[in-house]
């Protein structure tokens, strides 16, 4: 495995390396670098990453997919940084598939459909728009600066397929703490999701309306053995959707987190409203709510979904044929999940 890693804060691209898959897996990699892992230093960003020619060439001939994963994810910034990373970044690798003629996995994210949810009770509405592997532009919204970078990567890559890129896009779910001990990314304060639940916690309460609805957790272990999966089995396919299926209600989620002895109670719009309020009068408490502000609309409330309905069947009707199947998200997940971040006190 070549893995492109870019010099950062003085760090050398190595140790970087070293030190992520330290805390994700312990010394678990250790005695595979400079033999099963080799670390390049280079950036996506610059033409040819940054790399001579005798280096590049030297790589082509070693490697035999490319695996497209670096992205700035936050979901706010400054919109030049995000085109840089995830545009740019992504038309420099992809011109290096074309010229080596190497496949491309492009990960993307279902956010490129408007934030659409894989949401079952939206069966129900009228002017639902059904958004599956076969889609790109259903006239989503857009706005978001991380959305907008994500959708044109994903334009690029499907345009450059007409020109010779043999390339797969892999949008991803609500990636979420691994299943098999809850261990989540480690800049866990820049994940939209975990925050959202975060803030609510703090209000200690959440509309109502949500009973309707259910939510998605897809742990990441799950979605690394699909990624791979779908890699070794080389598909003649452009999209896949992997997220889980397996939804989970918003009323068992709330029962789940009550069972850990944490305050958080359904309630009324005008009540749900009433607090929000509260906490925004009071300079103290502003700030533990900072990060759903924007999500609230002119009656601070939630809007509790939008009209785009994500689909995954063909992904999964493909998957399982490749041996994979999606896990239920337990009371014992929703546990280890809320406790991790307990320990770490991301949660008070």
């Amino acid at each position: 495995v070549y893995c492109l890693v870019r010099r950062k804060n003085n760090v050398n691209p190595k140790e970087r390396l070293k030190d992520t898959l330290q805390f994700y897996f312990g010394d678990k990699y250790k005695e595979d670098f400079d033999s099963r892992i080799q670390v390049i230093n280079a950036d996506i960003t610059k033409t040819n990453f940054g790399l001579n020619d005798n280096l590049i060439d030297e790589l082509s001939q070693d490697i035999s997919v490319v695996i497209n994963s670096a992205a700035l994810v936050k979901h706010y910034g400054d919109y030049d940084k995000f085109n840089l990373i995830n545009v740019i970044g992504t038309k420099n690798v992809a011109d290096f598939c074309k010229k080596y003629h190497k496949k491309l996995y492009h990960i993307s994210t279902t956010s490129v459909s408007g934030m659409g949810l894989p949401e079952n009770n939206l069966e129900k509405s009228k002017n639902v728009i059904h958004f599956g592997e076969k889609d790109l532009y259903r006239g989503q919204n857009l706005n978001n600066t991380y959305i907008k970078t994500k959708f044109d990567a994903e334009k690029l890559v499907l345009e450059e397929t007409f020109n010779g890129l043999d390339a797969c896009i892999l949008r991803m779910g609500n990636i979420s703490s691994r299943y098999s001990d809850a261990k989540f990314q480690r800049n866990v304060s820049e994940n939209a999701f975990v925050n959202r639940i975060k803030y609510i916690l703090k209000l200690g309460v959440l509309q109502d309306g949500f009973k309707e609805h259910s939510t998605e957790f897809a742990p990441v272990d799950l979605c690394a053995s699909a990624i791979v999966k779908i890699i070794q089995s080389n598909p003649k396919f452009s999209v896949f959707h992997i997220f889980n299926d397996n939804l989970i209600s918003f009323k068992n989620l709330v029962q789940y987190i009550k069972n850990l002895g944490l305050n958080l109670d359904f309630v009324s719009d005008k009540e749900f409203s009433d607090k929000v309020t509260y906490f925004l009068n009071d300079p103290n408490l502003k700030k533990e709510i900072s990060g759903i502000v924007t999500d609230l609309d002119s009656n601070k409330l939630f809007n509790l979904y939008a009209n785009i309905l994500l689909n995954s069947e063909f992904s999964n009707l493909y998957l399982q044929k490749l041996g994979f199947n999606w896990s239920n998200i337990s009371e014992e997940y929703i546990k280890k999940y809320i406790n991790y971040f307990r320990q770490i006190h991301f949660l008070n």
